[in-house]
């Protein structure tokens, strides 16, 4: 058996490929196959999928320590799964791991993300990430830190009804580098209202990067979570767990059962059931649980907040729209550019203030009002079929695993 790869960062993620030589002998093309993960405190049992009759295909879990583990490959043909080859795989630590680390103790620094250059360490540098993948290994890293339940993305909130302090937050970062789907994680964690209400320093909020970076359904979704929307999160039920145990649902179809094996005594046998179980139930699925706007929805509008009431983002004051490849160079470009630009940024706001005061305030505000009642009734339309979706899917989680302690959804 050779496999590759035969390091993965700590957080999981990546995709491991089994390849069996011609002369092994493989069950056939009907069996179902599954790759066992046993390190010192933890077991994860995923579900693999067949390429070919030689090569199967994984999506590697995250790990709690940074170790070698043991890796088996079983397979199950309707009896007991019985093993068919084994290896060893190593967790290790990489740049986006402390890149992620980085960013969550952000937040209690208000100035960490307004120079980019700053945004290094001698174990990670964000210039030298490769941004065409960065989003999904970022988010899969931001999910697997152990963040204190009182973290938050605005920790000082001491000041913000009055005089809110201008400052880059990590809903910034986000969208100015084109990370949607780091962007929708983070508008799951406590803070985030608060985090879509702050400008940074040249006035922009995270809704108007969004919109002019190109993101138009990160920022719906953005507008939607400000007016009170349905939660990604609720609706996904992606990852489940127990205090001992834990189920993720992968992109690829698959699944993932992980136990701490020094608190609850769990066979191999039982996992493999559970997730021959489980992933016959995802195979039934056949609609997808409610999206939180309709793909014939007309696009909404940026919404601001003055004091409680909502109002819109006027069009003049959305900076222009950029490809995703200047996003992000525009991004590292700032710290340099920045010195250069004050002089000309006073002479632009007297112009902005007084193409803003041009803008009749009582037809903004009334066109405003119309949107959100628009809103306001698709959002609890929307909630009402989200929660019929939500209470069915949880009562097979249920049935599935009715060995485990009290579950809970986490993000």
């Amino acid at each position: 058996m050779a496999f590759s790869p035969q390091e993965a960062p700590i957080y999981g993620g990546g995709q491991i490929v089994v390849v069996f030589s011609e002369t092994s002998d493989l069950p056939g093309l009907g069996a179902e196959i599954f790759l066992v993960f046993q390190g010192s405190k933890s077991r994860h049992v995923t579900v693999a999928r067949r390429l070919d009759y030689h090569t199967i295909q994984a999506i590697i879990p995250g790990h709690d320590s940074f170790e070698s583990v043991h890796l088996s490959v079983y397979a199950s043909e309707g009896g007991s799964p019985h093993l068919i080859s084994e290896g060893t795989l190593t967790f290790v630590q990489d740049s986006t791991y402390y890149l992620a680390q980085f960013l969550a103790s952000s937040v209690s620094d208000i100035t960490a993300l307004e120079n980019p250059s700053s945004i290094k360490s001698d174990r990670f540098d964000l210039w030298r990430e490769d941004m065409s993948t960065l989003d999904e290994r970022l988010t899969t890293a931001f999910e697997h830190l152990e963040l204190s339940p009182s973290w938050r993305l605005v920790e000082d909130t001491s000041r913000l009804e009055q005089d809110p302090p201008p400052r880059e937050t990590l809903l910034h970062f986000a969208t100015r580098l084109g990370l949607p789907q780091f962007a929708e994680h983070l508008l799951e964690k406590a803070g985030s209202d608060i985090a879509l209400r702050l400008p940074n320093q040249n006035g922009e909020l995270a809704v108007a990067l969004a919109r002019s970076h190109g993101l138009d359904d990160l920022a719906d979704r953005m507008n939607e979570h400000n007016l009170g929307g349905c939660s990604h999160q609720s609706a996904d039920l992606g990852r489940v767990q127990s205090k001992s145990v834990m189920v993720k649902r992968h992109s690829l179809g698959t699944a993932t059962i992980s136990t701490n094996t020094t608190e609850v005594t769990r066979s191999l046998e039982e996992d493999i059931q559970s997730l021959k179980e489980l992933v016959s139930f995802m195979g039934e699925e056949v609609e997808s649980p409610p999206a939180c706007r309709s793909t014939d929805d007309p696009p909404s509008p940026d919404y601001f907040t003055v004091g409680s009431l909502p109002a819109r983002l006027p069009s003049e004051m959305l900076p222009s729209r950029l490809s995703s490849n200047q996003s992000s160079q525009q991004y590292f470009s700032a710290a340099d550019e920045d010195e250069e630009d004050r002089g000309d940024e006073d002479d632009d706001e007297e112009e902005e203030t007084e193409r803003q005061e041009n803008i009749p305030e009582e037809e903004v505000l009334g066109e405003s009002m119309a949107h959100v009642h628009v809103l306001k009734t698709k959002v609890q339309r929307l909630r009402a079929s989200n929660k019929e979706y939500l209470t069915a899917e949880v009562r097979v989680f249920r049935t599935i695993f009715r060995g485990f302690d009290v579950f809970c959804i986490v993000g």
